[in-house]
């Protein structure tokens, strides 16, 4: 078989016959079934129960446990060639960035506007995840590079100690974050404007850029830690994407939206700067160090710079 037969197949059975496979995947009914019928002749078994307007394409047990083996073989292709493309610096005008969801990455966002004026011919695409996953995604060729940030008392090695794999992933530093903002609607705090206390926030509830459940759990520790010095339990919610509709949501509510810094203004709510904040965090940036895209060495050349900037070089 070859890997034509081997992608078709591993896309077929998420159609319910091959007509509608052909429609999707730009192929003819008869080459999809020529191709199914040559696996299946050269496996020796049935892989698909045929599918018509009356009954849907199915597998056949023999097909439900090769299938596993096929799509298999068909990732680890696709994974190849994507990094084929990052070690020949043949990825076109398109890099891939991942940061992670939450509010006031003013740093990242600085960079990535440089860099576009920089390369305005350049296609970026951005993925907000969570630092753990957007690794996952870096190792798997997924993205050129990703913006984390940490507790700055576990260094990165150690916080993705676990999950770091054979390739050989580039983490670079880029800024300290030594300070933290908390927005709230100007209808709460009366008198208290541009700086406040961790414990004027005691009977608010804190928006976090990620579930409390998740595996990135620094964000919910460090706030925990400052609440239970301040003689209160912490409160929290999370809403998904961290979007601006939490800001209209806080403008009626007693919320407390984390920031790292002031990167924008909202009507109706004021950004205090937290004057007692004891947790700074590092901001990283992580890239294979195999990847040769052109894209991706004019972006490290700009981080350099803001790098070499915030730190008085």
């Amino acid at each position: 078989m070859n890997m034509r037969e081997i992608e078709v197949i591993s896309e077929v059975v998420n159609f319910q016959n091959f007509s509608d496979a052909a429609y999707s995947l730009s192929y003819s009914p008869s080459v999809i079934s020529k191709y199914v019928s040559s696996v299946e002749k050269e496996l020796g078994v049935k892989l698909f129960v045929r599918g018509n307007k009356s009954s849907e394409l199915t597998l056949t047990p023999e097909g439900r446990v090769m299938l596993q083996d096929i799509q298999r073989m068909s990732l680890a292709y696709r994974h190849m060639m994507e990094m084929k493309k990052q070690l020949t610096g043949t990825g076109g005008n398109v890099i891939r960035i991942g940061s992670l969801p939450r509010f006031g990455n003013r740093m990242e966002q600085d960079i990535l506007a440089e860099f576009l004026y920089s390369n305005p011919d350049a296609e970026l695409e951005q993925v907000k995840m969570h630092a753990r996953d957007l690794l996952t995604l870096l190792q798997a060729g997924k993205l050129d590079a990703a913006f984390v940030v940490l507790s700055a008392d576990i260094p990165a090695e150690v916080f993705f100690k676990d999950i770091l794999d054979n390739s050989d992933v580039d983490i670079e530093l880029v800024s300290a974050e030594t300070e933290q903002y908390i927005a709230v609607s100007e209808n709460f705090l009366p008198g208290i404007e541009n700086e406040a206390c961790f414990s004027d926030f005691r009977d608010f509830t804190f928006v976090l850029p990620m579930r409390e459940t998740s595996r990135d759990t620094t964000a919910y520790d460090s706030m925990r830690m400052m609440a239970k010095q301040n003689g209160f339990k912490l409160k929290t919610t999370y809403i998904d994407e961290m979007d601006t509709t939490v800001f209209r949501l806080a403008v009626k509510k007693p919320l407390a939206i984390a920031m790292t810094s002031i990167g924008f203004r909202v009507d109706g709510i004021k950004i205090l700067r937290l004057t007692d904040w004891k947790y700074p965090s590092n901001l990283y940036l992580m890239s294979l160090s195999g990847n040769r895209k052109e894209l991706l060495k004019n972006l490290k050349d700009i981080v350099a710079a803001y790098s070499d900037a915030g730190n008085g070089a």
